[in-house]
């Protein structure tokens, strides 16, 4: 904005005295991004990037506007169009993202051919194929193995029954609304994990009374196997923390360990 402009093209006025565009409620530093005092609106847990008290917009000028100082709107129907696509609409329901899928390959070993994952289910008599597909009664795949593309459509048919279905009958029975990062964490956590919305986890998503921090704890309670912590679970719940509190799906799998862990 030059110096001859008293309005920003976001409609804030602008201050030429301290350099700062008045917002009504503070004043905004758009040399620096950020309002030079904290909002009194204290953000919304389901949206982690209006928990910080000092950005513009959630750090998205482009699509967002903040005529008020406290809370963001679009600038235009189009880019309310692409700011709630995906990641940030809060619904009751949705559908597993190829984010998420991709996520859950990376934790699971491709075979192209069956084998036994365990010495149990060796016993068992129960194999597996692809990205941890269990092979159900009656399943037959070719001789000399199968594509990783038949492999992820397997993988995205197991996460709709293992996963996806629990998790939307948890959040449209309790009315709990999700964001897009927050489902796909939950549906990794089912996939690889219990039923753990009928414990506590379930509780505080009900109730929302809870802090990143504390639903981080709680997940990284859920890494046992056999009775026994598993340092690659510890592993795999923290990066589906990242996933619920900040839509990081990158995965960390040399993660460091706590010593007491």
């Amino acid at each position: 904005m030059g110096t001859d402009n008293l309005v920003g093209f976001t409609g804030l006025e602008y201050d030429f005295t301290s350099g700062l565009s008045y917002a009504r409620a503070r004043y905004f530093d758009s040399s620096i991004g950020r309002f030079i005092s904290e909002d009194t609106y204290l953000g919304d847990m389901k949206q982690p990037l209006s928990l910080n008290l000092y950005t513009y917009v959630k750090n998205n000028p482009l699509l967002l506007i903040d005529p008020s100082g406290h809370d963001s709107v679009c600038n235009s129907q189009e880019s309310c169009q692409k700011y709630y696509e995906g990641l940030t609409i809060k619904s009751t329901y949705h559908v597993a993202s190829e984010k998420i899928a991709d996520f859950i390959k990376s934790y699971e070993k491709f075979s192209a051919k069956p084998y036994y994952a365990t010495p149990d289910e060796k016993k068992r008599g129960i194999q597996t194929i692809g990205y941890g597909h269990k092979i159900l009664k009656g399943e037959k795949f070719p001789s000399n193995g199968i594509t990783k593309e038949k492999a992820l459509g397997l993988l995205k048919s197991d996460m709709k029954t293992k996963a996806e279905n629990y998790v939307n009958a948890f959040t449209e029975k309790n009315s709990v609304s999700l964001l897009q990062q927050e489902y796909d964490a939950l549906v990794s956590w089912k996939f690889n994990g219990g039923n753990f919305l009928e414990s506590d986890p379930g509780k505080m998503l009900k109730e929302g009374n809870y802090t990143s921090e504390e639903f981080k704890n709680e997940m990284l309670q859920w890494v046992k196997g056999s009775g026994k912590k598993l340092p690659g679970l510890y592993r795999r719940r923290y990066d589906e923390w990242e996933i619920f509190a900040l839509g990081e799906y990158q995965p960390y799998p040399d993660r460091e360990i706590p010593k007491d862990f």
